[in-house]
């Protein structure tokens, strides 16, 4: 399990939730939020133990010191905790509806038949993983049980989710020796059309509040620091793999844009104004990092 990009997962969902919600939600809907972040992350799980356990053959060969190739994990274990990831998975979306328990089925779809069936493909490996990450989104979306939701605010957040992954699972493509290096016009011209359509959405932000929703200046003010950042970090390690494709260049760099996008979730969390929400964000991006130094991230 890349336990560093585990803690990236629950900011999907509370992203998701908070910002077509503006935090107007009944105690109610705390378990709602609970389960549909226990969800996301046990479905994350399933997904990486899934992707080692198909990519056993090629671990193998090009890393054999991986859990499952060195013997330390048995691939019946392998096996064992996936299932359980997966129901428990399907099951806390369940718990909250048929929309959540919908959107939990196609994620789970999604994940098989790219770890089975279209890794390798070139396109269709990197797009499946960009709706994989929105997927995520979708099921704190899907958490919203009452009344007002922004439904508009979604096209502020999925496509910026959906083309940022997919820059960075394109990258990711030079990660392994099977897969030569290749410098891919189609990453430089996502990344660069992700740059200028999140600029765009942090300038509109505070327009496109309703008023009787908008935070005081400070929580806006800070997402959008934090948001270019994020923008802006995203875009430089993406050119720094461009530049060096070799695998070890390509791992760490990818890894860092993983962790990168807790500084979205954090963004968003700021710009519906829960500042606290947004500091615990900020510790768990800071667990991220810790652990990114002992553990695999890609």
């Amino acid at each position: 399990v890349r336990l560093p990009n585990i803690f990236t997962v629950p900011g999907d969902v509370l992203v998701g939730y908070f910002v077509v919600s503006y935090l107007i939600f009944p105690p109610s809907e705390i378990t709602n939020i609970f389960f549909a972040v226990l969800s996301a992350t046990l479905l994350y799980v399933f997904g990486l133990i899934s992707n080692d356990i198909a990519d056993y053959e090629i671990d193998s060969r090009e890393r054999p010191e991986r859990p499952l190739p060195s013997g330390r994990v048995s691939i019946l274990n392998a096996k064992r905790v996936a299932s359980i990831s997966l129901i428990s998975g399907l099951g806390s979306a369940y718990l909250i509806g048929s929309k959540t328990l919908a959107v939990a089925l196609v994620m789970t779809a999604v994940i098989c038949l790219y770890n089975f069936k279209l890794k390798k493909h070139r396109i269709a490996g990197p797009l499946l993983l960009a709706c994989c990450r929105t997927l995520s989104v979708c099921l704190g979306i899907s958490a919203v049980g009452y009344g007002y939701a922004d439904y508009w605010t979604l096209i502020k957040i999925l496509p910026v989710t959906f083309f940022y992954i997919y820059g960075v699972s394109k990258l990711a493509q030079n990660e392994t020796a099977d897969n030569p290096p290749h410098h891919g016009r189609i990453e430089i011209a996502v990344s660069l059309s992700f740059v200028i359509y999140g600029l765009i959405v942090v300038g509109g932000q505070w327009v496109a509040t309703p008023e009787e929703f908008r935070p005081d200046g400070f929580p806006i003010l800070l997402g959008c620091v934090l948001y270019l950042v994020f923008l802006l970090n995203g875009f430089w390690n993406g050119v720094k793999v461009i530049k060096d494709l070799s695998p070890d260049s390509v791992q760490n760099r990818v890894g860092s844009l993983i962790r990168n996008i807790m500084l979205f979730q954090v963004a968003w969390c700021a710009f519906t104004g829960n500042i606290l929400l947004s500091a615990i964000l900020i510790f768990m991006m800071q667990l991220s990092e810790v652990t990114a130094s002992k553990f695999y991230s890609t």
